[in-house]
């Protein structure tokens, strides 16, 4: 193992990612670093058991939904000219507890 090379080395800043959105317009890099945070908190509560308790804060709804916006409006570019309308303060707290939690686990 320890001859495997590493291709690439991605570091997410929670801290980072929440005062993004905390501006008006929120930045593609944040919404980018936003995607691919969940993105590993659910592969890593998907596939390994001991960390299933994260599933109920990553499949929060709030949460869900920027995901979504990120992918169809990014990722897929399906949706042109589609504000994203949301409730700032209820994304905070969702993306908070999940932060905390997949804290708790480093």
């Amino acid at each position: 193992m320890k001859d495997l090379l590493t291709s690439e080395v991605i570091i997410y800043s929670p801290n980072r990612i929440m005062k993004g959105f905390a501006k008006q317009d929120i930045p593609d890099d944040i919404l980018e670093d936003y995607v691919n945070l969940i993105n590993v908190i659910g592969d890593l509560a998907y596939q390994e058991k001991q960390y299933v308790e994260l599933l109920s804060l990553h499949d929060s709804p709030v949460l869900k939904m920027f995901w979504n916006y990120y992918n169809y409006h990014y990722l897929f570019k399906s949706k042109k000219n589609e504000e994203l309308g949301f409730d700032r303060n209820e994304f905070k707290i969702a993306l908070k507890q999940l932060v905390q939690k997949f804290e708790e686990y480093l």
